[in-house]
């Protein structure tokens, strides 16, 4: 089972943004950042968010699935 949480943060920190900067990009406050990536967050929000910043949520997933096992 994937950790959402955990690939949110990858998300955030290979952009290189604090979880103050990327709460203002999203328009959610940095305690919602914090919560989702310690209890994770549905993947379909997670996908929002990813396509958001013009990501691929599969490769980041796969990425982080190689680096995690």
């Amino acid at each position: 089972m994937i950790d959402t949480g955990k690939v949110l943060r990858d998300i955030r920190t290979s952009l290189k943004l604090t979880q103050e900067e990327f709460a203002t990009k999203i328009g959610k406050s940095q305690k919602e950042i914090s919560r989702w990536e310690l209890n994770g967050i549905p993947v379909q929000r997670l996908n929002d968010i990813a396509k958001s910043f013009n990501l691929d949520l599969k490769v980041i997933i796969e990425n982080h699935e190689q680096r995690n096992s």
